[in-house]
């Protein structure tokens, strides 16, 4: 028990560490003024940047994060440590930054009806408009099977 609790705690100040990185981060000198908790602060108009984690919700309905990943979809080429960047930011340009469509394709397949839920949460800016997203899927089966690339790590 006591190696998970350490596990979580490092995983959750990765995703804190990326956070901080998000808020003052590498977006250019204008942003350097503006302090971390400064949500509406303008950022280029080709910036998104994202932090997003996955985890089982359990019965406690709390998400511990079991995998945090980073994705920047900038004028060039898709960055982060995202393992599908380039169809994560495609999925994310043909749906306007809508975060609902891409966790709900309906897709055709089967699973299992067991109760296990996953969470999905995306944090970031997408084109200069803050996101705070989190989704949950009942089970793993239906998360690959009805979410877009972007979820898919």
């Amino acid at each position: 028990m006591r190696k998970n609790s350490r596990r979580t705690m490092a995983v959750a100040l990765a995703a804190v560490t990326c956070l901080a990185g998000l808020a003052t981060g590498t977006a250019g000198a204008a942003d350097a003024a503006h302090t971390a908790g400064d949500d509406d602060s303008p950022r280029p108009a080709g910036t998104s940047k994202f932090v997003l984690a996955v985890g089982h919700s359990g019965v406690t309905g709390v998400m511990v994060p079991e995998r945090v990943v980073t994705l920047e979809c900038g004028p060039y080429v898709p960055d982060g440590d995202h393992p599908k960047p380039l169809r994560a930011c495609d999925d994310l340009t043909r749906a306007g930054g809508d975060l609902r469509t891409l966790a709900d394709l309906n897709r055709d397949g089967i699973c299992t009806k067991e109760y296990n839920p996953i969470t999905v949460t995306v944090d970031g800016y997408w084109k200069n408009r803050r996101i705070n997203f989190d989704h949950t899927f009942p089970n793993p089966c239906l998360k690959r099977l009805n979410a877009s690339a972007l979820f898919q790590f």
